[in-house]
């Protein structure tokens, strides 16, 4: 982003840009946590904190469930971590949910949300929805903090303002401050997809709610797909109703209609998409070059590859483990996280025995002791 913003602004040169920021909600929460971490009211936590990522979190997760004689069967990590995580969202901390919790499995997942920022703060550790609701908090708590944000950015520009959550819009208004701040958002209600994640819509819906003196610019050109595609979209996003009704016009022109099929089940879709990329070469010369299939997670393309195996259809798959996924990365990555943190519990547990020591899990559970 900070390329393209210099090619538009600085014909590329971004020595021209300093004094900028263009950051993420949490790189950014990350710079002021560490400026103000002791006024985000977490005891044990300091400057030099850890960030822990979702492998990390997973771990502790883990071990807290079975510390708690619970099954992970029942309390899988994964989900808990994300009961956690919309509570972060909503600026809930373990007390205040554990005040909410009126089931038993809620009632467990405050017990573990307890145990889990206790075992964050043992190990200077954050996760990355507490970048966010600790920052939000040492901003709330410290007069001089708001002020010495406020003071150093006069103008605040937001991307993809439709994905953001009840934390990051608390975050927007304690740094761009009351009355009429220069704020500017850009995002469009159609395209939130990430509900699951925490967005609240209501961010975007009741902008002008919340800044009753801004202007609303409709942004209606659509550069990317071809008039039959837009057409096809808006056709089913006009149902929606949640959302704000604007024009859309394509700039460009040409394009085959989408075609839209039913199947029975993934199996039949397979089958389905198999025989089109046949059709496709018997009657239009395609080469299997041509021909891109996307879905939307790995797990769903055995079923697609089986398919083109039994069509004889040579394939690629484009996936791979990302860089900072590798295992001999995050391994590196461990040693100089415990070198920087010596409390970094997660980072401990992953090198202890890389390369082999010989230590097994009565020895290891000495150690933590």
């Amino acid at each position: 982003m900070r390329s393209r913003v210099a090619d538009l602004l600085a014909q590329g040169d971004e020595r021209q840009l300093r004094g900028l920021t263009v950051s993420t909600f949490h790189a950014l929460c990350a710079r002021l946590l560490r400026r103000w971490v002791e006024l985000a009211g977490a005891p044990g936590l300091s400057p030099r904190f850890t960030i822990y990522d979702t492998a990390d979190q997973r771990a502790v997760m883990k071990k807290l469930v079975a510390e708690l004689g619970l099954s992970t069967s029942h309390f899988p990590p994964a989900s808990v971590l994300s009961r956690i995580s919309e509570a972060k969202s909503s600026l809930l901390d373990a007390d205040s949910f554990a005040q909410q919790a009126g089931d038993f499995y809620s009632r467990t997942v405050a017990q573990l949300y307890k145990a889990y920022e206790k075992a964050l703060r043992a190990a200077d550790a954050v996760d990355f929805d507490d970048l966010l609701l600790l920052t939000v908090r040492a901003l709330e708590r410290s007069e001089r903090a708001r002020a010495e944000a406020r003071s150093r950015w006069s103008h605040i520009l937001i991307d993809e303002y439709q994905d953001t959550n009840g934390a990051q819009f608390a975050l927007t208004q304690l740094l761009a401050g009351e009355g009429a701040p220069d704020l500017c958002v850009v995002g469009d209600p159609d395209q939130s997809i990430y509900g699951w994640r925490g967005a609240d819509i209501r961010n975007i819906l009741e902008f002008e709610r919340a800044y009753p003196s801004c202007t609303v610019v409709a942004l209606g050109e659509n550069f990317r797909s071809t008039p039959a595609i837009l057409a096809a979209a808006d056709a089913l996003i006009r149902r929606n109703t949640q959302r704000k009704a604007k024009p859309l016009v394509p700039t460009r022109r040409g394009g085959r209609p989408p075609v839209a099929l039913l199947c029975a089940d993934e199996l039949d879709e397979a089958d389905a998409i198999a025989r089109w990329i046949r059709h496709l070469r018997e009657r239009e010369g395609l080469r299997y070059g041509d021909v891109a299939l996307c879905v939307r997670v790995n797990a769903l393309s055995r079923t697609l590859e089986e398919a083109l195996r039994r069509e004889g259809a040579p394939y690629v798959v484009a996936r791979g483990a990302a860089f900072y996924e590798r295992e001999e990365v995050r391994d590196a990555l461990a040693y100089l996280r415990l070198v920087a943190n010596p409390a970094d519990d997660a980072a401990f547990a992953r090198i202890v025995n890389k390369p082999a020591r010989g230590l097994g899990a009565v020895a290891l559970r000495r150690v933590e002791a």
